[in-house]
């Protein structure tokens, strides 16, 4: 017997305010899908989002939603997923995923040198704000950096590189960080071996994120000293059981690992269903939702999918 009927996908996207660069992709819209369906055992409509991140997700939206359609067909017999973004969508309708409020969180601060100094005053002087690095010239962020921190001297950043930089690159821009304003930087290098090499060099404190998205993992040196929290985005992960898996190594880690559960530039929708798993699998952690800010435009919790375009049925 299916466990899901009716199913029906939707696609749209919605504009940012400004182009936003992920990776090798400047994006001026972020493109979803959602998947309406019945739920034969919880008796009720689930809803889901399949969003995967160009530049990040090794499946296109066009993919992501052609696997949901085999695996719609697949039923009564489970389907294997390839895709990331289509194993955590179908999860979210198998489990009946709701969407809950978003509460404030950790700011993210993104643009150039004056924007994020303007966006941090705006925020009255937070204590904890997320920071993207390996963007602009690293002079130009040191001195943000050294900026905010005088504002602030009990400001403690996090810092996500994207691994945008080499070990010679890192070690320059490491050399002269407030370290004890750091919380932890996001794959600073390329490659894990160069992060952790620097981390060794300037008692640096890590967090993995891209890593955790390769399909063999854990590596030996995920245990690493240095390696402090595990920045966890569903959509590029994947599905309940590898997410889970993710949160009972951090648990057991020796050295008490963070596991921090973080989104990929979902629509508002999505990151209710985030907040949610966040509430669930890390609530004592602050998840990384800070993203709603950078749309044009936002939707509620109820999708009004009449003005989508529907891809399947047809």
């Amino acid at each position: 017997m299916s466990m899901l009927r009716d199913i029906k996908i939707y696609r749209t996207s919605l504009a940012f305010k400004q182009p936003m660069k992920f990776a090798q992709h400047t994006l001026k819209r972020r493109e979803f899908a959602f998947i309406k369906a019945f739920n034969i055992a919880l008796n009720r409509e689930v809803v889901a989002e399949l969003a995967p991140l160009p530049g990040f997700s090794r499946e296109s939206l066009a993919q992501a939603i052609a696997e949901v359609i085999k695996a719609a067909k697949t039923q009564p017999h489970k389907h294997e997923f390839i895709g990331p973004s289509s194993a955590f969508a179908w999860d979210c309708l198998r489990f009946g995923i709701a969407p809950s409020q978003v509460k404030p969180d950790i700011p993210l601060l993104q643009g150039c040198a004056e924007q994020i100094k303007a966006q941090y005053l705006s925020l009255n002087l937070p204590t904890q704000i997320k920071l993207k690095v390996a963007r602009l010239a690293p002079c130009i962020e040191l001195e943000v950096i050294h900026t905010l921190v005088t504002l602030n001297p009990q400001l403690q950043l996090r810092l996500d590189a994207n691994q945008g930089w080499d070990h010679q690159q890192g070690a320059a821009f490491a050399s002269q960080l407030p370290i004890h304003n750091i919380v932890f930087i996001e794959e600073p290098c390329a490659t894990l071996q160069d992060s952790l090499y620097l981390a060794e060099q300037f008692q640096l404190p890590l967090a993995l994120d891209e890593q955790l998205q390769q399909p063999q993992w854990p590596l030996p040196s995920f245990s690493h000293q240095a390696i402090k929290a595990l920045v966890i985005k569903p959509m590029l992960v994947g599905s309940f059981k590898r997410i889970e898996q993710l949160l009972t190594f951090a648990n057991q880690h020796q050295h008490q690992q963070r596991a921090i559960l973080s989104c990929a530039f979902e629509s508002h929708y999505g990151l209710g269903v985030l907040a949610t798993l966040a509430n669930k699998w890390t609530p004592n952690e602050a998840p990384g939702l800070d993203t709603a800010k950078y749309f044009c435009h936002t939707q509620n919790y109820t999708l009004d999918t009449s003005a989508m375009e529907r891809v399947w049925p047809t």
